[in-house]
């Protein structure tokens, strides 16, 4: 029996953002046959007959519900508090999807066996076969808490992803082995010095309680790097000042959201950022423009 990986995802702060732009999908199969799902990415997972298991190793009786998270673009990313980029360099995503299946009494359910999926590819943007499957393991980096811990990518199996052409769409074809956040991605390439950076967030006005997330999104590849929240500012490692890219945060204080961001400069490692109250809805629509 296949287990969980170790990561889940620290909660992004803003609830509104998050419910606005991420959308959990929930499907109801029968355990006892082999089940294809289609979420609304194009991911095809396909659940083969009695694969899903208690803890126990009990087979579960009644209906099996499958939660389906897609993160497609930089925007979905940020709003559901994710990092697809590993500890020591950076990946291009086609697609971060997260996979859990429960019994009909609630209780969490683990793979038998592994589990087929297949991911949908833009020919005209990416190489198919430069594609790996990788799944978040607990981060390495022991000096921050398990809160504020990031995902560690890690590739799930040798070898490349298999392809297959599905009603003239290109797809690549692997498995997973456990639930949990998953990735499909290929390495950025990166040329000269990596430095650590840090931001440090200024409000308008001093707030009490304030939740913040701070990011890294580049601008020529699907790439956010989440950035490590420390007592007094954030900050990100290994970051190649010559890619272009976009220091950003999001913070909520009670009902009210605020955002700021900034471009990545070449001679620079140290950046304010200046929150400024917005709405939600304008907001997700930048955010999705990223």
């Amino acid at each position: 029996m296949t287990s969980a990986p170790m990561y889940s995802p620290p909660v992004i702060p803003s609830s509104f953002l998050e419910k606005t732009m991420v959308e959990t999908q929930c499907f109801q199969v029968d355990g006892g046959k082999s089940t294809l799902v289609v979420g609304l990415s194009g991911i095809r997972v396909t659940l083969s007959a009695l694969a899903c298991r208690h803890a126990t190793g009990q087979i579960p009786s009644g209906d099996i519900r499958l939660e389906l998270t897609e993160l497609v673009n930089k925007g979905e990313m940020i709003a559901a508090g994710m990092s697809n980029a590993a500890e020591n360099h950076l990946l291009e995503s086609a697609v971060v999807f997260h996979l859990q299946a429960y019994a009909a009494d609630g209780s969490f359910l683990f793979f038998e066996t592994p589990i087929e999926v297949d991911i949908p590819i833009d020919e005209s943007r990416y190489n198919p076969l430069a594609f790996q499957l990788y799944c978040a393991g607990q981060s390495s980096l022991q000096s921050f808490t398990a809160s504020s811990a990031l995902p560690n990518w890690k590739k799930a199996a040798p070898g490349k992803l298999s392809l297959r052409r599905i009603h003239g769409r290109m797809y690549v074809h692997g498995a997973i082995s456990s639930t949990g956040w998953w990735n499909c991605a290929t390495p950025v390439s990166v040329k000269g010095k990596q430095y650590m950076i840090s931001a440090k967030c200024i409000f308008p006005e001093p707030v009490a309680g304030a939740q913040m997330t701070a990011f890294l999104a580049l601008h020529r590849s699907n790439t956010v790097m989440r950035m490590y929240e420390g007592k007094h500012h954030f900050s990100s490692f290994n970051v190649p000042l010559k890619l272009p890219a976009r220091v950003l945060a999001v913070g909520q204080v009670g009902d009210k959201l605020y955002f700021s961001e900034t471009l990545l400069k070449s001679s620079q490692v140290f950046y304010y950022l200046y929150m400024q109250e917005v709405d939600t809805a304008s907001l997700a629509a930048f955010l999705n423009k990223l």
